[in-house]
């Protein structure tokens, strides 16, 4: 099975290093990429999305409701959430609203291929 993954952040730096990331490990298909809230609701109402690597923050815009809002309307889209805000507000907050994963950008990235892993195996149950 190939994951489905959309990536939500506004630095396009982020970006490239995660599909560079993501093209490593295999059996995965970006779907795109967007750089705000609309654009990502744009992607999740036209494609079928696994899942979603986020920004908490998109230009100054607190994201918790999207988080939300996936978590609500496209109930078997996974989210990891990465962010250089990584205090326990925000990973307790966005595991609550239901983000499989929260990760600290600046010394958590080498993390993501393991968490993706068990992604790829729950969606294949």
């Amino acid at each position: 099975m190939q994951l489905k993954v959309l990536f939500i952040d506004d630095s396009k730096k982020n970006i490239q290093y995660l599909k560079s990331m993501f093209c490593a490990i295999g059996n995965i298909q970006i779907i795109g990429q967007a750089f705000t809230r609309n654009e990502a609701e744009f992607f999740l109402k036209s494609e079928i999305i696994d899942l979603v690597i986020m920004d908490v923050f998109l230009r100054n815009e607190n994201v918790l409701d999207l988080v939300s809002f996936i978590k609500n309307n496209y109930k078997k889209t996974e989210i990891i959430v990465l962010s250089n805000y990584a205090d326990i507000f925000y990973k307790k907050k966005c595991k609550s609203l239901g983000a499989f994963a929260f990760f600290d950008k600046s010394y958590e990235f080498e993390k993501i291929p393991e968490c993706l892993q068990k992604i790829i195996l729950t969606k294949n149950k």
